[in-house]
C-alpha cells in the first residue's frame, strides 16, 4: 500500500454475506451501507435480520492482530483472534456462532444489541449495535368536521427506537392514496381553502427497522347550512304573528330574525329572536326573514311577507232623501282583499247593482234601503268587518205608500 497508512480500524456493517469494500484512511471510520461513520457510532439495525460487521486493521510499520470483544460484560471478554496478515489485512472469515465470527468478519445471523470492539490488545474501536423493531403507533389521527375556510390539525404520534420518520397521505373521493408535499412531522394542518366534501388522511412512521400505517382519519369540510323549512306569507287581524325556519347542517347551527317595512331597503335585527321559531308583535304589515348560520357561513331564508288586515276607512252613516242616490265606502290595510257588503245581518239585496270592490252605491234610494251596513274585508281565510253605518231616509212614508202603487 503506498502512502503513509495511520494506524487505524474501519467497521463495515452490510447485509448478510455481503461484505462492503473499505479503505483505510488516517481518521477512524465506520462504513455502513456505502455511508461512513466516525468512531463511537450507535447503529440501529432490524431485530429479525443479520449481518457482518467487518473490521479492517491498518498499520504501516507492525502487523497486529485483529481483535473482537465485546463489553457486554464487565470483564469485556475476548471474542476471538486473527492471525498475522500481510502488509495490507485481509480479512479472514470464519461464521461461528451469533455472533459468531471468531475473526475480522463478525456475523450476525439475526443482530444481537450490544456494544463491540475491533482492533488489538492496547487500542480498539467502538461500535454499538441496537436492534430494533418497526414503530408502534400510540395515538392514531382523529378526524372530525371542519368547517370551509378552516383548517384542522391532525396528530399522530408513535414509540420506537432508531429515527422515526413521519410522511402524510390523504385521498379524496374517488382518488387514491397521495403524498402530501412537505408533511413530514407527527402533526399536520389541513389547508383552509378546501372544497365541501370528505377527506380521507393517514401517516406513514417509519425507522431503520420498518415502516407502520396509522389508522385513516376522515375530515368532512361543510359548508354553510341549507334553510329546510323557510317562513311562509301570513294575513293576520291580531297583533301578533308566529314564523318558522328550520335549518339543517353541519356544525353549531344558529338563528337570527330580520324585519323590515313592506318592500323597504334597510332590514333590522329582531332582538331576541335566536330561534326556529318567531313570534312578533306588529301593527302593520311587515316582511320577515330568516338568517341561519354555523361555523362556514350563513344562509338567508325566503321573504315573508305578514299583512295585517284591518279596515282603515269605515263607511259613514248619512241621511238623505228618498230617490237620492247613496255612497258608502269601506278599504282595507292591505291589497287583494276581497270585500263584501251587509245590511242588517244580511247581504245587501241584488237590486244594490252599483257594487264594486270596496264602494257600495245604491241608486235612487227608498225608503226600504235605510238600515245599518258594514263591510267585510277577507283575504286567505282571514275576515274583519268595518264600523256600523246607519243610511236614513227622509219622507219615507209618503215616498213608500207611493211606491207601494207603481211597483
Amino acid at each position: 500500500m503506498s502512502g503513509t497508512c495511520l494506524q487505524c480500524c474501519i467497521l463495515v456493517l452490510t447485509a448478510f454475506g455481503v461484505v462492503v469494500n473499505a479503505q483505510c484512511s488516517d481518521l477512524v471510520e465506520f462504513v455502513v451501507d456505502n455511508k461512513t461513520f466516525n468512531n463511537n457510532t450507535t447503529l440501529y439495525t432490524p431485530n429479525n435480520t443479520g449481518g457482518v460487521v467487518h473490521c479492517l486493521r491498518c498499520d504501516r510499520d507492525f502487523m497486529y492482530e485483529v481483535i473482537w470483544f465485546t463489553s457486554d460484560g464487565p470483564s469485556e471478554p475476548r471474542i476471538s483472534s486473527c492471525g498475522d496478515d500481510d502488509d495490507m489485512p485481509v480479512p479472514c472469515t470464519k461464521t461461528v456462532g451469533a455472533p459468531r465470527n471468531i475473526d475480522r468478519d463478525l456475523v450476525f445471523s439475526t443482530f444481537v444489541t450490544g456494544t463491540y470492539k475491533c482492533g488489538g490488545t492496547q487500542n480498539q474501536e467502538t461500535i454499538t449495535i441496537i436492534a430494533i423493531g418497526p414503530p408502534v403507533i400510540t395515538d392514531h389521527p382523529a378526524g372530525g368536521d371542519v368547517p370551509m375556510g378552516k383548517n384542522d390539525t391532525l396528530m399522530c404520534r408513535a414509540s420506537g427506537l432508531g429515527t422515526l420518520v413521519y410522511s402524510w397521505e390523504r385521498r379524496s373521493s374517488g382518488s387514491g392514496w397521495k403524498c402530501i408535499n412537505n408533511a413530514e412531522t407527527s402533526s399536520y394542518t389541513t389547508r383552509r381553502r378546501m372544497e365541501i366534501g370528505e377527506y380521507m388522511y393517514r401517516c406513514n412512521v417509519s425507522n431503520e427497522a420498518g415502516s407502520v400505517v396509522s389508522d385513516s382519519a376522515t375530515v368532512n369540510v361543510y359548508g354553510p347550512p341549507t334553510i329546510k323549512t323557510h317562513p311562509v306569507n301570513q294575513t293576520t287581524v291580531s297583533m301578533s304573528v308566529t314564523l318558522n325556519c328550520e335549518g339543517t347542517g353541519r356544525g353549531s347551527i344558529k338563528y337570527r330574525w330580520q324585519t323590515r317595512k313592506i318592500n323597504g331597503r334597510q332590514w333590522s335585527v329582531i332582538s331576541n329572536s335566536n330561534n326556529r321559531r318567531l313570534v312578533s308583535n306588529l301593527q302593520v304589515s311587515k316582511q320577515y326573514r330568516c338568517v341561519v348560520s354555523n361555523e362556514a357561513g350563513s344562509t338567508r331564508s325566503y321573504v315573508a311577507t305578514v299583512d295585517v288586515l284591518k279596515i282603515t276607512t269605515h263607511p259613514s252613516s248619512i241621511t238623505i232623501i228618498a230617490l237620492k242616490d247613496v255612497t258608502l265606502t269601506c278599504s282595507a290595510s292591505v291589497d287583494d282583499v276581497t270585500y263584501s257588503w251587509h245590511r242588517d245581518g244580511r247581504n245587501v239585496p241584488s237590486r244594490s247593482t252599483g257594487r264594486s270592490g270596496d264602494t257600495l252605491t245604491i241608486p235612487r234610494t227608498l225608503p226600504r234601503d235605510a238600515g245599518m251596513y258594514y263591510c267585510m274585508a277577507s283575504k286567505e281565510g282571514i275576515s274583519v268587518e268595518s264600523n256600523r253605518a246607519i243610511v236614513r231616509i227622509n219622507g219615507e212614508n209618503s215616498i213608500d205608500k207611493f211606491a207601494k202603487l207603481f211597483w
